[in-house]
């Protein structure tokens, strides 16, 4: 089975704040996943990096913008071929780079309630591939409730297009738990420069 090095991440710095309600970070990080065996033969192993920043803005007391760009570039390793050979032409493949785009909106409704809206753009492919033959895009939205000041819930829907299939609809609960002062349970906190965040 596969065995991951935890990612060494640190923003630099971790938030800047600037006039006018704004405040920047920038996060990079490195994941190694070691050799794991494929079924039918074969296995490999992965080096990811990633780097990327985020920006936010506050444009009133109840609205702000996030806009995030980030990047991970995988280094893949394969060890004989195993079943990803055949269909690849023999030779799968090594490097790939993932560019990611988002911007989002969060408006407060009240003091309980928070909605968000925004869209993103993605390309992801092996080195060497056209840019129109690896772009996506998409959009976000859902909604929050604020329960106590230690604890928020909702749900929201991302929907994407595919490369080669049709739209993608991913739905997603909200969690965002301050358990104690040591500890969070949370799906919202993810580092600036995670593609997934």
């Amino acid at each position: 089975s596969a065995q991951d090095v935890p990612p060494k991440a640190e923003e630099v710095p971790p938030q800047q704040e600037a006039d006018g309600g704004t405040s920047w970070s920038v996060i990079s990080g490195d994941l190694f996943q070691f050799d794991s065996d494929i079924d039918g033969g074969g296995g490999f192993s992965v080096n990811r990096f990633t780097l990327g920043a985020g920006l936010k803005h506050e444009v009133s007391s109840a609205l702000t913008l996030d806009l995030k760009i980030a990047t991970e570039i995988d280094r893949y390793r394969f060890r004989d071929g195993g079943s990803f050979a055949a269909p690849a032409g023999g030779s799968p493949w090594a490097d790939t780079t993932d560019i990611t785009f988002r911007g989002v909106a969060n408006w407060s409704m009240s003091d309980s309630w928070n909605i968000f809206l925004g869209g993103t753009a993605s390309w992801s492919a092996e080195h060497g591939a056209g840019l129109g033959d690896a772009l996506t895009g998409g959009g976000l939205f859902g909604a929050a409730y604020t329960v106590s000041e230690d604890l928020t819930i909702g749900a929201g829907m991302q929907v994407s297009t595919r490369i080669e299939d049709g739209l993608l609809y991913i739905p997603s609960p909200i969690i965002d738990w301050r358990i104690n002062e040591q500890f969070y349970l949370s799906n919202m906190r993810a580092p600036a420069g995670y593609p997934a965040s």
